[in-house]
């Protein structure tokens, strides 16, 4: 039996940046609640307002918003439930702050990593045994690469009646406690596309879906009857790469090619949030048109708790793409999806 949910949204504006300040920018962004406000720096009196699951300013922290967006998709996950939270907004908006963190400053995924292993160590015993296993791929220029066993080998997205959408040959690591997670993820970001570009210093030039999954199998006697149940759930977490505009990134050449390649795929994703989000329009959901798409088609519409973490600058320089990223998670929290428990 399937349950209907919404996707969530959350909304986390970043504090004013050195650049910005030095440009003289000034904040348009006013949080309040759940609600988010972003002034029209033309017009002053032309206010746009939303309201999302949570809103976070620029003086939130890490552990709230894990507490508040990632524990309960652990909370589910350990009860079979598939989860997703994906990360969405401009260059150099503080998504890869928000899933990875900075320093000792911890994000989403390093917080679930230790939060998870807590999980398993309290709930382990001589009936209840767990197995964690960990894939890190990014996808760059519409190619998927695996990031924990780089290769030149083309993976392709397939899907299957039990297991739903998976990339072939994609590696798949057994993990025994937090320090192999961190080891991984240390690997794999040091493989991941990254340059340099105007808008950000240290810019993420693919997107990446870190997958953790966990698959329990507890044996319960009763009454000389032996009874198994296993249970399935996987997370995935996944950084967007950033909405381009040519003329502020500064990029040429390679950089403007892999620009093309990241709108691309967004333009796919925001084709796909649309289609879902009107329900009058009951037709053909275009997952297939782009490989970011087809590997989210679980978390938008189907079985997976999912949320969607919009990240926006408060300068009044950016209003454009920070206006675009709050309409584009307004429509997302408007999606369903059909969760059902993993349990045979």
């Amino acid at each position: 039996m399937s349950n209907d949910v919404n996707v969530k949204v959350a909304v986390r504006c970043r504090p004013m940046s050195s650049k910005e300040a030095q440009m003289g920018s000034r904040s348009i962004v006013k949080v309040a609640d759940q609600c988010i406000a972003i002034e029209n720096p033309n017009d002053p009196s032309d206010d746009k307002k939303f309201t999302f699951d949570y809103a976070y300013f620029t003086d939130s922290v890490q552990s709230q918003v894990y507490a508040d967006v990632a524990q309960p998709l652990v909370d589910q996950a350990f009860q079979g439930y598939n989860g997703t939270i994906f990360a969405y907004g401009q260059t150099g908006s503080g998504k890869t702050h928000t899933m990875m963190g900075t320093g000792d400053d911890h994000g989403i995924i390093p917080k679930m990593n230790e939060d998870l292993f807590r999980r398993v160590e309290a709930q382990s015993s001589d009936t209840t045994k767990f197995l964690i296993t960990v894939s890190f791929l990014e996808i760059y220029n519409e190619v998927i690469k695996d990031l924990l066993n780089p290769s030149d080998k083309v993976l392709k997205i397939r899907e299957h009646p039990d297991m739903g959408i998976y990339v072939e040959h994609l590696a798949e690591l057994v993990v025994r406690d937090p320090a192999d997670v961190t080891r991984l993820l240390d690997e794999g970001n040091k493989v991941r596309q990254v340059a340099a570009t105007q808008m950000n210093e240290r810019s993420s030039r693919s997107h990446s879906c870190f997958t953790i999954k966990i698959a329990s199998k507890k044996v319960e006697t009763l009454q000389a009857m032996t009874r198994q149940t296993m249970m399935n759930a996987k997370i995935n977490l996944v950084d967007l790469a950033g909405s381009e505009r040519a003329a502020k990134t500064g990029a040429t050449g390679d950089r403007l090619k892999e620009g093309a390649a990241i709108n691309k795929s967004l333009s796919a994703l925001g084709n796909v949030i649309n289609m879902l989000a009107d329900r009058s329009k009951r037709g053909h959901v275009p997952y297939r048109d782009s490989k970011l798409t087809r590997l989210l088609q679980e978390s938008l519409g189907g079985n997976s708790l999912t949320v969607m973490i919009a990240a926006v600058s408060p300068a009044d320089y950016n209003f454009d793409e920070s206006l675009g990223t709050l309409q584009y998670a307004n429509r997302a929290k408007s999606i369903k999806n059909a969760t059902r428990k993993n349990e045979v």
